[in-house]
């Protein structure tokens, strides 16, 4: 959680009920369970088996599973909803759990960012086959619009453009890799605080 409650959750809820959508092997729980009252749903077994015993306890393998009148205050769903076969589906039972005034806070690559566009479909963001859709912003807004929920701001998480990047590099077996991933990163943050096309996006959602 750290540097992502301070700046971002803790703006719209201090303490409540926290669901994770994908907590894969539980880090971000980790963090949260000293802020939230916390529950997770990953559906990979071995995820849940690596992670802590303080955390696996409250992970389920289906959204399902939870109990029907569990309410959660802020919702997150961290690069997991580019993933998710039956999309529309999810988001609506995603969305029947998030308290009255509850947010969701969903992160996605940006297939507009100038990282992606200096890649072209090599840029790691896209992470074909496993990525089964993409989302800009307006396809966000659009898509979020018909599931009858609403962006209320977006943020930049600015160090996935370094990440991505140097993955990247990696991938197409480049020399200084690292270096360049770096330097790649950096020049698409610097476009992006002119236009606002950051590598990836944290979109912050309610009713």
């Amino acid at each position: 959680l750290g540097d992502v409650y301070k700046r971002q959750i803790k703006k719209y809820c201090n303490s409540g009920k926290l669901l994770d959508f994908g907590s894969g092997t539980g880090s971000f729980l980790k963090e949260a369970i000293k802020h939230f009252e916390i529950k997770g749903i990953e559906p990979s077994v071995k995820a849940i088996q690596r992670t802590t015993s303080l955390v696996k306890k409250h992970v389920y393998t289906h959204i399902d599973l939870l109990s029907p009148n569990d309410k959660f205050d802020v919702i997150t769903i961290w690069h997991v909803l580019e993933h998710l076969p039956n999309l529309k589906i999810t988001i609506n039972k995603i969305k029947e759990r998030l308290s009255p005034k509850g947010h969701i806070f969903i992160a996605l690559p940006n297939p507009d960012s100038w990282d992606s566009n200096y890649y072209g479909a090599n840029w790691a963001g896209y992470d074909v086959p496993r990525h089964l859709y993409h989302f800009n912003q307006e396809a966000m807004l659009n898509f979020l619009k018909i599931c009858g929920l609403k962006i209320i701001d977006i943020k930049p998480m600015k160090f996935d453009a370094y990440y991505v990047s140097i993955l990247t590099e990696r991938q197409l077996n480049h020399s200084y890799s690292f270096i360049k991933g770096l330097s790649i990163g950096y020049r698409s943050n610097q476009s992006a605080h002119a236009n606002g096309q950051f590598s990836s996006l944290l979109y912050i959602v309610n009713k």
